[in-house]
């Protein structure tokens, strides 16, 4: 299980005819973040023409919603679902700050206009893929945990919050598809010894 989306937020700008738009894209997980990431832009850019914006959540259900904020019907909230939607986001949002250049463009030209925009600010954020993890607690004795480390890093496992104590308690973010031989792997390298429980799952960038 997984999706693609991006990782951190990023801001790109285009001039095209005097006018300015400012791309914002951004992360978001539910409409509450949708709305402050709107918000942001507000007051991060004041004074704009329009804030124009798609969004996608997936949850348990999917949820596409745009505006065109004031510019001709069609012409910027659906060209940013559609650039969004063609490279496969999801839990996403696009802000495009225009600031009005005393120049039409036209509706062709808009949709050109924050089609490039959302494009743009795409490329500079980077996709990535997002797996549903699941985090494991592993603890062993000293003299395992040096292999056991090694071999989930080769795998491309996260292992993070590693304590040393009388033993060494450390916790892994595996693929849940991975799970098992994730286990099997810790067994085997520990010659059966190793405790390992299961707590919470979360979608992760691996990579």
């Amino acid at each position: 299980m997984y999706y693609f989306s991006v990782e951190n937020n990023a801001v790109e700008e285009i001039i095209i005819k005097k006018s300015r738009f400012i791309s914002y894209i951004s992360p978001v997980y539910d409409e509450e973040e949708v709305q402050k990431t709107l918000d942001f832009a507000k007051n991060k850019w004041p004074q704009a023409r329009h804030y124009c914006f798609a969004y996608i959540l997936k949850n348990n259900t999917l949820v596409e919603r745009y505006s065109d904020a004031g510019e001709p019907s069609g012409t910027a909230g659906v060209p940013i679902l559609s650039v969004l939607r063609n490279n496969n986001l999801e839990n996403v949002m696009v802000v495009v700050i225009r600031y009005f250049g005393g120049i039409l463009l036209g509706a062709p030209g808009l949709v050109r206009a924050y089609s490039q925009a959302t494009s743009l600010v795409i490329q500079k954020a980077g996709i990535k893929r997002f797996d549903l993890c699941i985090r494991l607690q592993i603890i062993c004795d000293y003299s395992y945990w040096g292999n056991i480390e090694h071999k989930l890093l080769q795998k491309g496992i996260i292992v993070s919050d590693i304590e040393y104590s009388d033993k060494v308690k450390a916790h892994i973010y595996c693929p849940i598809d991975e799970q098992e031989r994730c286990k099997k792997t810790i067994i085997e390298n520990s010659n059966g010894t190793a405790e390992i429980s299961s707590w919470e799952k979360k979608y992760m960038s691996l990579k």
